[in-house]
């Protein structure tokens, strides 16, 4: 759908309106697209947020039609995909594809990477919901302890698999090919070589 707000367009997004159910803010937010099945031609948002006393959740910030318009958080119920609830050593990037909605989820500490697809939001209708996804765990020991400063997905060689690009602190990027999903073991990821940013 086009934006009806013209290209370029930039909107400041009020820190409020991210909000969790305990006043906490964000501390990571990536592109949601239209996760809840509601396309109205600008982005959803899903982010990590919490705190030590109530823990960490992931959220979902609906966006309702207008640029910065996002008005209420629903609380995400999705244990991480080892199964815990210490959202805060996780990050996350997003990408689509043809099935919809691909979730890469980092545990920098153990190296764990996976990959959710075909995600949809599940509103309960009671401020909490939960990410429907097909999980794949793509590796272990991935750049285990290593500092990334941006972690983006896309579908790089256009073979339909999301794949991975990495910027370091020391301004080198690379990026990781995805391929060979499997429900039972890791997928192959192919490292390419790492370059400067100009």
């Amino acid at each position: 759908m086009p934006n009806p707000y013209g290209s370029g367009t930039v909107a400041v997004i009020s820190r409020d309106r991210l909000l969790d159910a305990n006043g906490n803010s964000p501390l990571t937010l990536v592109n949601g697209y239209v996760a809840d099945g509601l396309d109205n031609g600008l982005p959803d948002l899903i982010g990590i947020s919490g705190d030590a006393t109530n823990g960490y959740r992931l959220d979902y910030h609906p966006n309702w039609g207008i640029p910065g318009g996002y008005f209420g958080t629903t609380t995400l119920t999705n244990p991480t995909p080892t199964g815990g609830y210490d959202w805060q050593d996780w990050s996350i990037a997003s990408t689509e594809i043809a099935s919809g909605l691909a979730l890469f989820l980092r545990n920098a500490t153990t190296g764990d990477l996976y990959l959710w697809t075909g995600v949809t939001m599940l509103d309960n209708g009671d401020g909490t919901g939960t990410l429907t996804h097909i999980q794949y765990r793509v590796a272990a020991n991935w750049n285990t302890g290593v500092t990334i400063s941006t972690l983006w997905a896309a579908d790089i060689n256009t073979d339909g698999t999301p794949d991975l690009w990495t910027v370091l602190p020391n301004g080198t990027y690379r990026a990781y090919l995805i391929s060979g999903l499997s429900a039972d073991g890791t997928a192959t990821v192919t490292t390419t070589r790492a370059k400067q940013l100009a």
